[in-house]
């Protein structure tokens, strides 16, 4: 009788050991079904580093990175076990990425296609020098699509602008102010950039060809008066029996013809009036308010710009990289990443969505805000405190019984083995 109770402590003191291994089986995280790798697009020529920063379902875990080129099709790529990607030509890459699933204890594979664009390069060689007063236009070339064009300087000759049409740009207006300028061009399409140093001098305005003032009726008031009269000896304020003045010159300073040949400066018409990049009738029709840290969700903003015309997005002033976000037609809308959301700071950030104009000149933009909220940490610790402390009635956690049974058993135990020694010595 003592052996089997004995017996049935044991086997009762196995199962209590057991038990937070199948709590803990419970835990683990589920299984992988797709993987997202950055970055899905790069420049031919350039080196850039691959990684696995998803995994779906929500939750899952992984380890373990490994890439290998399953078909370079006609990048030429090649990429090292660690994920170091590097192309010579454009086109499309398959890389095949392999990840240990924690929660299948296996490894999961996925293939992704990685988009090998063609380098950037500013063809124009030089930009021709201009005139103050004088309409100014220079082209500017590149291959490898550029989608969108920028410069940077102390600044650009006044008057003048740079126009971005995607695949050209121009600089062009009308020049108000002389000297020599020296301007940065860029250009790129989110994945490759290049840039070229240029220099424009602009002349002083020409002469006005009008310098003296001349006598409407041709005559030159210093020319001996035909009739033998000498005009000084006119009093201006007589009446001339022909009606006119015979000094030439009306007294009152006032062009009997009634327009001042003078009066209209050609260079007074500024053509940098019109504002190419003027964004009034261009709104952002929709947006969200607040995105919080954490929540895993995107948030998208809605320009009422046509979807054709779209060429980037800013944040607080600053160009977004394209793999951040997502754009779809209706009219533009751009939807950022909970990934890319999560690296901003809390609190407000100005958004910029722009496009082409519609004429062709110049850029449109719709603005927008929105508010980042960090997570509520401290809540969520306090109430997971709250209910570790006070389980709720008729729930159990899983491991206050074990604990407890296992001292009894220990208990048990050693009354059994007492109660025998005693038996023994009795005998």
């Amino acid at each position: 009788m003592k052996r089997k109770i004995f017996t049935a402590l044991l086997v009762l003191c196995m199962l209590l050991m057991l038990s937070p291994l199948t709590v803990i089986a419970g835990m683990l995280p589920p299984w992988i079904n797709s993987i997202s790798v950055d970055p899905p697009r790069c420049a031919a020529g350039a080196e850039v580093k691959l990684s696995v920063w998803n995994a779906e379902p929500e939750g899952t875990d992984w380890s373990n990175e490994q890439y290998q080129i399953k078909d370079p099709g006609t990048t030429n790529a090649s990429v090292t076990l660690e994920g170091m990607f590097y192309a010579t030509s454009p086109g499309t890459a398959t890389v095949k990425v392999t990840v240990f699933d924690i929660g299948r204890g296996d490894n999961f594979v996925q293939y992704v296609e990685i988009t090998v664009y063609e380098p950037i390069n500013i063809t124009t060689q030089s930009l021709p020098n201009g005139q103050v007063g004088v309409p100014y236009v220079a082209n500017l070339e590149a291959t490898g699509s550029p989608k969108y064009w920028d410069w940077d300087s102390t600044e650009l000759p006044p008057g003048l602008d740079l126009v971005d049409k995607r695949e050209t740009a121009t600089i062009e207006g009308t020049p108000t102010k002389s000297g020599t300028y020296n301007i940065y061009v860029e250009a790129s399409n989110n994945v490759a950039d290049a840039g070229a140093y240029f220099s424009i001098e602009i002349a002083p305005a020409a002469p006005d060809p009008i310098s003296t003032s001349t006598s409407p009726t041709g005559t030159d008031a210093t020319e001996t008066d035909p009739t033998g009269t000498n005009p000084t000896e006119t009093d201006s304020t007589k009446t001339d029996p022909t009606g006119t003045n015979p000094t030439g010159i009306n007294p009152a300073g006032t062009d009997p013809t009634g327009t001042n040949p003078t009066g209209t400066d050609p260079t007074e018409t500024d053509l940098t009036d019109t504002d190419p990049g003027d964004s009034s009738e261009v709104l952002m029709i929709q947006q969200p308010s607040i995105w919080t840290k954490g929540s895993n969700e995107s948030a998208s903003f809605t320009s009422n710009a046509d979807f054709k015309d779209f060429l980037y997005v800013k944040v607080d002033r600053e160009i977004v990289d394209e793999s951040n976000y997502d754009v779809k037609e209706g009219s533009t809308i751009v939807t950022f990443k909970a990934s890319y959301l999560e690296t901003l700071s809390a609190g407000e950030h100005a958004v910029e969505i722009v496009s082409a104009s519609g004429s062709g000149h110049g850029t449109i933009s719709a603005f927008g805000t929105i508010e980042i909220k960090a997570q509520a940490v401290q809540q969520t610790e306090q109430v997971t405190q709250a209910s570790d402390a006070l389980p709720v009635t008729g729930e159990s956690n899983g491991y206050y019984p074990w604990p407890v049974l296992t001292l009894l058993s220990a208990g048990g135990l050693l009354f059994v083995l007492r109660k025998k020694r005693l038996s023994q010595q009795r005998k």
